[in-house]
C-alpha cells in the first residue's frame, strides 16, 4: 500500500508542478487524441487548459475552457495532500472509496461530465 500511495503522490506532485508552473496558450493546437483522429471533441477537451488556468487563478478562463477544470484541480490538489499525509503519518488517511456515499460522487461527476460534453456539443462551445 505504501509503495502505491508513493507512486501516486509523486505522480500527482508532478502533474500540480506543471499545472501550476505551465501557463496553457489561449489558441494552439490540440493534445486531443478524439478530436485530431475523429473531429470530435471528447468529454474532456479543454480540461488541460482549464485546470493550468485555473492553478494560475484565472477562474473565467479555465470556465471557458472547461467548468469541470477547477473542481478536478481541487480534488487533486485534495488527493495529494492526503496521500503525503498518510505517508507521513504512516496510517491511511485517504477515504474509504468503495463506500456507498463514493460511488454516488463518482458517478455523478462522470454523468455530469457526459451531460456537460452533450450540451457543448450541441451548442458547438467545445473549445
Amino acid at each position: 500500500m505504501r509503495k502505491g500511495y508513493a507512486v501516486a503522490f509523486v505522480a500527482l506532485t508532478a502533474g500540480l508542478t506543471v499545472a501550476f508552473l505551465w501557463k496553457s496558450p489561449e489558441k494552439g493546437p490540440s493534445p486531443c487524441i478524439s478530436r485530431n483522429f475523429f473531429g470530435l471533441a471528447c468529454p474532456g477537451c479543454g480540461m488541460t487548459r482549464s485546470v493550468t488556468a485555473a492553478a494560475h487563478g484565472d477562474f473565467a478562463k479555465a470556465f471557458r475552457f472547461h467548468a469541470l477544470g477547477p473542481l478536478v484541480l481541487a480534488a487533486g490538489m485534495a488527493a495529494w495532500a492526503l496521500l503525503g499525509a498518510s505517508l507521513v503519518a504512516g496510517r491511511d488517511c485517504l477515504p474509504d472509496f468503495n463506500r456507498r456515499g463514493w460511488t454516488f460522487v463518482i458517478v455523478g461527476f462522470f454523468v455530469v461530465l457526459i451531460l456537460y460534453w452533450v450540451v457543448r456539443l450541441a451548442t458547438g462551445t467545445t473549445p
